[in-house]
Formats: structure tokens, C-alpha cells, sequence
């Protein structure tokens, strides 16, 4: 399986080479046909009213609630694509999750498999993994960096003993170290699936430490999640300002 991975990971390399443009391009079409072919996940909290803004003005939107890293260039490929999609097909898209995706997904090394987290304000994944081995290491940094420092998780370690790789079944479970304590957290096998409650059982813990501020979750309609790192009244001020709910525990 994981060769088959590999294979997947030079292909998609020679695509990420001219960043903005061409990813915007496959994104796109990778959006047409989940929705021509109703794949994906529904949720229920989605709730997305962006009338008639631009990805311009949904992105200035997004920088005055202190999620940066949108260039010009990313935006006018957004739209350009957008206003080329016939109007029955842009009533499943939304634009704010377009952005949030934009600058959240981070960044693969597909010659070492290592993942580099691409932004300290929004961190954005797909719950259909891409290098399952490292799934939950990968969403450790990626949650680590939109922490502002308070989130250092280090000494992490995934033991996949219990999974059965050939029919995608098992458990696994991960450990690492935040604040001098040493945490375990574990996860169903689904196949390439990511198991939400894992992200539940790490927010349970930030919880429990950090008072105010936690994980806060949000989706696109199909399969991307978004995590921010924030306070009760700033997730209300996200949704007021977005019309995407925010919700404390995935289902």
C-alpha cells in the first residue's frame, strides 16, 4: 500500500512545483467531482452565506480576524476559476473554505514524506490522508503550529502494533509530551480515514489546561477540516463575520 502512496506523491509533486495557479486548477476540479459524484461528508453545522463577495473581500474579511498569508496572486486565481463555474455548481462551493484551505494545508516533501506546516493562524487537512503512517504525528504539528507557542508538542510517537494495513482495520495510538505530563491519545482504523475523536480527545486536553483557549473545528461540506486555536468570543466573531459555524467537538 504505501508504494502505492509513493506513486501517488511523484504525481501530485510535478503539480505542486507552480504553486498557485495549477493547484487552484486541481482543487477546482477535484471540488467539481465530489459534487457531480456526491462524495464527501455533510455537516450539519455548515452553514456558509457569502452573498456576493469576492475571494478579495472575503480575504480582508479573514485579515481583520487574524488569518493572514492571502497574496494577490492566490486571489485572482480563486476567482478567475469561480466565475468561470456555471451557478448550479458554485451553490455546493464556498469561498471562505476555499481560502482557509489556501493558506492552512500545509506542505509536502514528497521525496521524504515530511509534512511542514504553512500557517500559525489556521491549520487545514483532509480527513482522507494522504501518508497515512504519519497521520496523526502530521495533525500534531500541524495543531502545534497555530498555537502562538502554547501548544509545543514534543517526544511524539505513533504505534501502528494493532494495525491490520491489508483490510484497513485496528487501532493505533499516539504519545508526546506538553508541559512536562506525557499524553497517549488513540484512534479506530478506517482505511486512509482520519478518526475525529482523536482530535476530540487532544482538545479535551487543551481544555483541560489552557481554560479559554482551545481547538475550534469547521468544515467545508466534504471532507477538509479546519482547525483554528482560539477563544470563545473570537469563534463567535468568525462565524458572525463568515457565516461558517465553529464547533469544539467533531462528529
Amino acid at each position: 500500500m504505501k508504494d502505492l502512496f509513493h506513486g501517488t506523491a511523484y504525481a501530485i509533486n510535478d503539480i505542486q512545483e507552480t504553486f498557485t495557479v495549477r493547484k487552484f486548477a486541481l482543487l477546482f476540479i477535484v471540488a467539481i467531482l465530489l459534487t457531480l459524484c456526491a462524495c464527501g461528508k455533510n455537516w450539519e453545522y455548515l452553514e456558509i452565506k457569502e452573498g456576493g463577495q469576492t475571494f478579495e473581500e472575503i480575504a480582508a474579511q479573514l485579515n481583520e480576524l487574524g488569518i493572514n498569508g492571502f497574496d494577490q496572486e492566490m486571489i485572482d486565481a480563486m476567482q478567475e476559476s469561480w466565475d468561470q463555474t456555471p451557478v448550479e455548481i458554485r451553490l455546493s462551493f464556498n469561498k471562505t473554505a476555499w481560502l482557509l484551505e489556501a493558506v492552512g494545508m500545509g506542505n509536502y516533501d514528497y521525496e521524504t514524506w515530511t509534512f511542514t506546516p504553512s500557517s500559525g493562524d489556521v491549520y487545514a487537512f483532509d480527513m482522507e490522508v494522504f501518508n497515512v503512517e504519519a497521520m496523526y504525528r502530521d495533525f500534531l504539528r500541524g495543531v502545534a503550529a497555530i498555537g502562538d507557542g502554547e501548544l509545543e508538542f514534543t517526544e511524539i510517537k505513533e504505534d501502528l502494533d494493532n494495525v491490520n494495513w491489508e483490510y484497513g482495520t485496528g487501532s493505533r495510538s499516539i504519545t508526546f509530551q506538553w508541559r512536562g505530563n506525557t499524553y497517549s491519545l488513540r484512534a479506530d482504523v478506517h482505511y486512509d480515514w482520519f478518526d475525529c475523536d482523536l482530535a476530540n480527545q487532544l482538545n479535551q486536553i487543551i481544555m483541560e489546561q489552557q481554560g479559554e483557549k482551545h481547538l475550534y473545528f469547521g468544515g467545508d461540506g466534504y471532507q477538509n477540516i479546519y482547525v483554528f486555536y482560539r477563544d470563545a468570543e473570537w469563534a463567535s466573531a468568525f462565524t458572525k463575520a463568515t457565516g461558517m459555524q465553529l464547533v469544539e467537538t467533531l462528529k
